[in-house]
């Protein structure tokens, strides 16, 4: 049996990391247990020797000013702002103007709708025109990552209704890993205990305390804590004990609503890298350059561009649909198609785009058994199963971005939701 620890974190990305440096900060010794070989979940920033860029092959982005980010400090975050976006419609490519509000608009009666719509379900009953519909489909799939028949109508109004006016996009200028740095360094300090390549397989739960079966690289090993803290995403949680899931001994209440309710998006992902003067975009216009631009019916429908000091990485991204379609895709075929598809955004030969290549980078987080997809949505029924499984159940929590209220998807979510886990282990009656 391990020296036994006041709370046990099962998994060290954002929210684990972020739950126990404030727990630490009150004294609470930490031991947390990460499946994978590194820390971070669904955080994973390359770097290469001379390129001044973070490559980030997971979360990248800061959606608005959300605080419990902010609170990271500048040193950690950096926010760039990023808006200008395009979108390819025939041979001419629009800029994308007041998209959110328009979205917002297009899902209003979604908001007093049936709870257990889809969107797939409130398109086919909606009068929106034809263009209002492909805005609808193309942020729901891209943005959000979830099939139109499989997540909430009422969930998405309600987020794009609050979104209206105070939607921002920016970009970590530092990278993600910086973020990382800085919750592990705190956490160093305390005395907080991170193993890798340890994967719970049971856990047993009751009042005053938590033990965990687990295999490590030096075989089984047994954990207690009198609280246990289980940050793992949506996917890992639906996963069955035989398939690399966690047995639960009793199964909490709300477990199965959060395997029945939320859902894991998908998405593919290929960071190609260029020179400055050679990396194939589109012209600016007015002198703007857009910093998004949307190709429908691409392999890849959207593509982004972040360039410093005479370099430049452009982003192919897939999600929903379009990234099922090329889930076990190797390295090349999705470099490939990625290309392919960046010849179509920018009007290029695609034998140019491929000569001026660098290197192209990819994670494929859908595959990877410590993940199994991108990030979180709601499905249609399924409102209510993130406020339930986050509260308390006598030594036992759970936290991630799947169960925040606020950010709900985002990085933002999941420091937020480890807070909100270790406030609770602090104040249990709160």
């Amino acid at each position: 049996m391990r020296p036994a620890a006041d709370v046990l974190i099962v998994g060290a990305g954002v929210a684990g990391l972020s739950a126990a440096r404030l727990l630490g900060r009150h004294g609470l010794r930490c031991h947390l247990l990460e499946a994978a070989p590194i820390i971070g979940g669904r955080v994973r920033t390359e770097r290469r020797p001379g390129w001044v860029m973070p490559i980030e092959l997971g979360a990248e982005f800061v959606h608005g000013r959300p605080a419990p980010t902010l609170a990271l400090g500048e040193g950690a975050i950096e926010l760039v702002h990023v808006a200008e976006q395009r979108v390819w419609a025939g041979s001419e490519l629009r800029p994308m103007l007041g998209t959110w509000e328009l979205f917002a608009n297009a899902l209003q009666a979604a908001r007093t709708g049936p709870q257990g719509d889809s969107v797939a379900d409130y398109l086919a009953r909606s009068r929106l025109t034809q263009e209002d519909a492909e805005l609808v489909r193309m942020i729901v799939e891209g943005y959000h990552a979830a099939p139109l028949s499989d997540v909430s109508a009422r969930v998405l109004a309600e987020d794009a209704a609050s979104s209206v006016g105070a939607f921002e996009q920016y970009r970590t200028g530092r990278g993600y890993d910086r973020v990382l740095a800085t919750l592990e360094h705190e956490l160093a300090g305390q005395g907080a205990r991170v193993e890798l390549g340890v994967r719970a397989r049971r856990l047993r739960w009751g009042d005053g305390q938590v033990t965990c079966e687990a295999e490590t690289p030096s075989g089984p090993a047994s954990y207690t804590a009198r609280w246990g803290l289980v940050t793992v995403s949506v996917g890992v949680l639906q996963a069955l004990p035989e398939h690399g899931g966690i047995a639960f001994e009793p199964v909490p209440d709300g477990l199965e609503e959060v395997r029945a309710g939320l859902a894991m998006g998908h998405v593919v992902r290929v960071v190609l890298r260029f020179e400055l003067e050679a990396a194939p975009w589109v012209p600016p216009t007015a002198g703007v350059e857009p910093s998004f631009v949307h190709v429908p019916d691409a392999p890849f429908g959207t593509f982004w561009r972040e360039a410093r000091a005479g370099q430049v990485q452009l982003t192919a991204w897939a999600g929903g649909a379009a990234a099922t379609s090329l889930h076990g895709w190797d390295e090349s075929a999705l470099t490939e198609a990625a290309l392919q598809s960046l010849a179509l955004a920018t009007r290029r030969d695609v034998n140019d785009c491929k000569r001026l290549l660098l290197e192209a980078h990819r994670h494929d987080f859908s595959s990877d058994p410590n993940v199994r997809g991108a990030y979180s949505y709601v499905r249609p029924g399924g409102e209510t199963a993130a406020a339930r499984l986050r509260e308390p159940q006598k030594a036992l929590l759970f936290a991630g971005e799947a169960l925040d209220i606020q950010f709900p998807g985002t990085v933002a979510g999941a420091l937020g939701s480890g807070q909100y886990a270790a406030r609770r282990i602090l104040a249990p009656s709160r």
